[in-house]
């Protein structure tokens, strides 16, 4: 079954918790804390495989979850980090949020994609001593690993789109200058999902695809060949296949400017695209009527070819010059993409939030530090009369590695919301002596020498 879209969910692998542990042995009862730190929690993959070539591995299997880490333990030991996951899709997967923002892009065989990472081990007892803390009683809990919801879309890879209203002769001919064994019948339809076959001319090999055929308003969903117009969308040349046995349903220039139109309507870059034209079943059909439409396609720029599939009629010459265009095409790419070659400059880098480099193809976000320097965090603050409540992924990400059970861990989180800025952003807001904070599942209140109490 050929499935071009799935929707699935992916886990990284949680981090394991840090160990609470002291050390303790024979004349030294008082050793000093070694918890060590757990392991992180495995990635989340998405890795191009050239054997696949749908999505049907996704259809019953929507799950993916990578490996949870291992907690530490005493003796100053990590744990053992989660092994990461590798989810394999086929060349031509693109991979969407659930807000269906483009992702990621596979399309080159070994291309790998981070989806999902995993999270990081929280930190044993042991990292938390210093001079002045010699027996910290907490460690951190691991983080969470990042759950998300994908949408898979595959666009085929091929090299030359076979397109024409249905029953032009297009399965016939991939049968023919192939090894695909696509259906064949005399009625129209009879190609339901897109087909690819691998055609060998000389030293050189190119992939076509026969798309299901076409009809009028195909682009706003008529038809069966609209579910798959987006695997056009990547060929770098087309063949359009117009049958002149049959002249009931209108002049072959008629149909051909008809799936023009419903090209250009699903995307404009398809009527700049590279079009050789293919008379079909030219056996069937009058040889006047033969000579009159290649006349008149050849004086609108158009290279034609009549064949008859099943005869190899003019098949080889079309093959041919299949290859040669391409060839053309690839120099022609070759040559754009040197003169367009942009130098990245790193130079609008800057201390303490991410920035884009002007003049850069697409947005390439860098974050540096200095030692000693803390980078603006990640959060906001809402005031509702005397609560005020802090919202955001950096404070998010402090509240699931902080342990508030225990008193030292509670000061950590009190001196890292200080350092970060939210205690001067809560003043800045106007917050006063016995106002009520809330972050997450967290409720206290605020007082300017907090951290300086006891609880």
């Amino acid at each position: 079954m050929f499935v071009d879209r799935a929707t699935i969910s992916v886990k990284a692998g949680d981090g394991g918790n840090g160990c609470v542990s002291f050390y303790r042995a024979k004349y030294l009862p008082n050793g000093g804390p070694d918890g060590g730190n757990g392991g992180a929690g495995g990635d989340v993959w998405f890795v191009v495989d050239n054997n696949l070539r749908t999505l049907s591995d996704f259809r019953y299997k929507r799950k993916y979850s990578a490996e949870n880490g291992s907690d530490g333990a005493k003796s100053n030991q990590t744990g053992a980090s989660g092994q990461s996951l590798e989810i394999r899709v086929p060349p031509g997967t693109m991979i969407r949020g659930e807000d269906g923002i483009l992702l990621a892009d596979l399309s080159r065989v070994g291309q790998r994609f981070l989806a999902a990472r995993g999270g990081r081990g929280g930190r044993g007892n042991r990292t938390y001593a210093t001079a002045t803390r010699q027996a910290p009683g907490f460690a951190q809990p691991g983080e969470k690993g990042t759950r998300l919801t994908l949408k898979l879309e595959l666009k085929l890879l091929a090299d030359v789109g076979l397109v024409g209203l249905p029953n032009a002769g297009k399965s016939t001919l991939l049968s023919v200058i192939s090894a695909a064994r696509p259906k064949i019948a005399d009625y129209p339809f009879t190609t339901l999902t897109p087909q690819l076959g691998i055609v060998n001319v000389g030293q050189t090999a190119f992939v076509v695809a026969d798309i299901p055929g076409l009809i009028e308003n195909a682009s706003e969903g008529a038809g069966l060949g609209h579910d798959f117009l987006r695997h056009i969308e990547r060929t770098r040349l087309l063949v359009h296949l117009l049958d002149v046995s049959d002249m009931t349903d209108g002049s072959p220039e008629d149909n051909f400017d008809l799936i023009n139109r419903e090209l250009e309507r699903y995307d404009v870059n398809l009527s700049t695209r590279p079009q050789l034209v293919a008379l079909t079943k030219i056996d069937l059909a009058e040889p006047t009527a033969v000579a009159e439409t290649i006349l008149r396609l050849t004086e609108r720029g158009y290279e034609v070819f009549p064949i008859c599939a099943p005869t190899l009629t003019g098949v080889a010459a079309l093959v041919e010059r299949m290859a040669g265009l391409l060839a053309e095409i690839e120099a022609d790419l070759a040559t754009a993409a040197a003169r367009d070659r942009v130098v990245i400059d790193s130079s609008g880098v800057t201390i303490g939030r991410s920035t884009v480099g002007q003049g850069c193809p697409g947005q390439i976000h860098r974050l540096t530090t200095l030692p000693g320097s803390y980078v603006a965090a990640d959060f906001e603050i809402e005031v509702n009369g005397d609560e005020y409540e802090i919202t955001g992924s950096w404070i998010e990400e402090l509240l699931a590695r902080i342990n508030f059970r225990d008193t030292d861990s509670f000061r950590f989180f009190q001196r890292q919301i200080k350092q970060h800025g939210v205690v001067a952003a809560l003043e800045a807001a106007g917050i006063k002596p016995g106002n009520t904070v809330s972050a997450g599942d967290l409720l206290f209140d605020y007082y300017p020498d907090d951290d300086a109490q006891d609880e």
